[in-house]
């Protein structure tokens, strides 16, 4: 165990959390990899040339009997190489022969082992090759990290994304490449790009190649108990592109008001066509990206640092912001009297930032910071989607009921132009508390906040939008508010065409009156670089607070 100081007798208290029943399953887990693809399911079969590109587990039940362990499934993203075919197996740990494999229209993101035979393929190219070891170019992750590509007979092949930077020989300085890390073949696809350049230089960097564990965090003042919950790193999520940093069964005052929360969907859509000749991009969360933190270990990717860390979201003492660094993983800091837990991710050139900021007064702050390394497509105008999944266990699963804020203005006809109409303005407004009864999807209108309580004790969390939140566009935006009942299977994105989040399938009318409800929470991050140049932004931050409530 390691411990941190902060002010006011606040103390942070950091271990290794390895329940046993975990620790089983993981074993169990090492040993089913090798066999995976020999599993004689009926579905697996099929598959010419299976390979594993991804293996989790995920906890049958959220519920367990006094004395009981859980039960484990484990999931399983795969590649059939003979055609490109990417597929989803998911199934008992326990009989992984009765598990179901269902084919998937979204490639699995790129495993580290990809774009180390990436970079490895490009430095043998003749042209890229020669420019590599000249240092006349260098080579970065790309978007959309990983596709399929089909040849005239309908056959595909899985390919991953390069970005390759500097002068190749036709006027432009960038490039997105394709390779095929099986066969070696490095295709170009993205068109030449212009001199512009937006994002944060990269210094690179790298941790120390953990990738797994997890940590329980008690925080106490004094002799009393604040909070306690156990922290997920994202790379410890490796299947379904992950879901960023997570935290679970958060207790504030030993009772509970999280059973977990996370940010399982983010996806951006620019204006028009990129440099590369994209407009949307669903990104992965389990990748970690390099930045500076001093401090000490508690376990490999887990560190307690008496300075808050630094990522290209801070600038230095000349005012400019760079990426990298020597750590991966989590740290935990005091920010005053509020624990910080932060990590950064990497999804092509954008660079991620996530916090869940935990204050001695039970105030919770998730927050999402979205920027990127040096590239040229976010030069163009866009707008960053974050989607937290908050399932809210306050006091206990069951009874908890959902409530939204509704604003009513009594006298609309003012001057808006008019300044000297704001006070009566502001008195126009009404507020007022209504019941969601049943599932649905809402936007944030003016002051708009929603609030999940234990009906039986009036206890409960009010969750009020960032100023910085935004609202949903038409189309891929969708919403900014679901609240749902709690399903195991619903932890993620409920599949579909395209790039854009898919949640309304999760909304089917049922009651959520004093039952388990799931709150999912967007956030809209816009971002033109000439906008924000004018302001000196470094980075944009979004996010909502969460309130307690007869507490």
């Amino acid at each position: 165990m390691a411990r941190l100081r902060g002010p006011k007798k606040l103390v942070v208290e950091v271990e290794e959390d390895r329940p046993v029943d975990l620790a089983d399953a993981r074993e169990q887990l090492r040993l089913l990899r090798p066999r995976l693809t020999g599993l004689r399911t009926r579905g697996l079969r099929r598959l010419e040339h299976p390979e594993v590109l991804s293996l989790a587990l995920v906890a049958a039940s959220k519920r367990v009997a006094p004395g009981e362990g859980r039960e484990w499934n484990f999931v399983s993203e795969l590649v059939d190489r003979a055609n490109g075919r990417h597929y989803r197996l998911f199934g008992p740990l326990h009989a992984p022969e009765r598990a179901t494999l269902q084919s998937t229209r979204v490639p699995a993101p790129p495993r580290p082992e990809e774009l180390a035979a990436a970079m490895e393929a490009l430095a043998k190219h003749p042209q890229i090759g020669k420019g590599i070891k000249a240092g006349a170019l260098t080579v970065v992750a790309g978007m959309p990290g990983a596709r399929i590509v089909r040849d005239g007979d309908g056959r595909g092949s899985r390919v991953i994304t390069m970005a390759v930077r500097g002068e190749l020989g036709d006027g432009g300085v960038s490039r997105i490449v394709e390779v095929d890390t099986h066969t070696g073949t490095v295709t170009a696809s993205g068109r030449a790009a212009s001199s512009a350049e937006c994002g944060v230089p990269d210094d690179g960097g790298s941790g120390d190649g953990s990738t797994g564990g997890q940590v329980r965090v008690t925080v106490r003042q004094g002799a009393e108990v604040l909070w306690t919950m156990v922290v997920i790193r994202p790379a410890a999520h490796e299947a379904d592109g992950g879901v960023g940093l997570s935290v679970r069964q958060v207790d504030y005052r030993g009772k509970r008001v999280l059973f977990r929360g996370d940010t399982p969907i983010v996806n951006v859509k620019y204006d028009r066509k990129n440099q590369s000749g994209a407009v949307t991009y669903r990104d992965w969360l389990n990748e970690e990206a390099p930045f500076r933190a001093a401090g000490t270990d508690v376990i490999p990717g887990y560190r307690l640092c008496q300075v808050a860390p630094k990522t290209l979201f801070d600038v230095n003492a000349r005012g400019k912001a760079r990426a990298g660094g020597g750590f991966t993983g989590v740290t935990v800091h005091w920010d005053g009297t509020t624990l910080v837990l932060t990590t950064l991710m990497a999804a092509g050139w954008y660079r991620y930032r996530a916090e869940w900021r935990f204050a001695a007064d039970g105030t919770i702050t998730p927050t999402f910071g979205f920027n990127a390394v040096a590239n040229e497509n976010t030069c163009y105008p866009h707008t960053h989607h974050c989607y937290w999944r908050l399932d809210f266990d306050i006091e206990t699963a069951a009874g908890n009921s959902v409530e939204r804020r509704i604003t009513h203005v009594e006298a609309p006809h003012f001057d808006l132009a008019d300044v000297h109409t704001v006070q009566q303005r502001l008195g126009a407004l009404s507020t007022q508390w209504v019941a969601v009864k049943k599932e649905r999807r809402m936007i944030h209108g003016p002051l708009s906040a929603w609030r999940v309580s234990n009906e039986k004790s009036g206890r409960g969390y009010t969750i009020y939008p960032g100023l910085r939140d935004g609202a949903a566009e038409p189309g891929f935006g969708v919403g900014d508010v679901w609240a749902v009942r709690y399903r195991q299977s619903e932890d993620k994105d409920a599949g579909g065409t395209g790039d854009r989040a898919h949640l309304d399938p999760y909304v089917n009318d049922e009651s959520i009156t004093r039952t388990d409800v799931v709150l999912w929470y967007a956030a809209h991050g816009r971002h033109d670089q000439h906008e924000d140049d004018l302001h000196g932004l470094h980075g944009h931050v979004v996010g909502p607070k969460l309130v307690p409530h007869n507490w």
